[in-house]
């Protein structure tokens, strides 16, 4: 069974409710194909919330495209895959990861896109999507998030 590590837990930490519900819920959808034996992947998060310093270190490190990151406002999160409980930048690893999260993201209407499906780079970054977010009923938010 899948379980998030210390680190994965430290990094939902003050990043939207939304994120946090896509979060728990993907792992628990990975448990369930496991258990079916269909493919799934393991994945932690790497980052979520990031301080404008940080970001800016990013920036300036060619690691990121923008200063006004959505991370900033705790409105994405980096997701990448793991194998035998070590993070993976393995490209198939993360078109795996990045299939079954967007079904995953499809099937529950979930506000959120992934970086490489909107911007064709960026694999490991999932984001609110403000058009679809606040055109969501405040009553599904709320249920998503309890």
């Amino acid at each position: 069974m899948l379980t998030f590590s210390n680190r994965s837990i430290k990094n939902l930490i003050k990043v939207n409710p939304i994120l946090v519900f896509f979060s728990y819920e993907l792992q628990s959808h990975m448990n369930n194909l496991q258990l079916l034996n269909l493919p799934y992947i393991d994945f932690t998060i790497v980052e979520g919330r990031r301080t404008k310093k940080r970001q800016k270190h990013l920036f300036d490190n060619n690691f990121s495209k923008t200063l006004n990151s959505k991370h900033i406002t705790g409105d994405a999160l980096d997701i990448y895959p793991c194998i035998n409980g070590k993070v993976s930048q393995d490209l198939e690893h993360f078109k795996l990861l990045i299939n079954i999260a967007t079904d995953f993201i499809n099937s529950k209407n979930l506000p959120i896109f992934n970086g490489f499906m909107k911007w064709s780079w960026d694999m490991a970054h999932y984001e609110i999507d403000n058009s679809k977010y606040y055109n969501t009923p405040n009553n599904i938010i709320t249920k998503l998030t309890k």
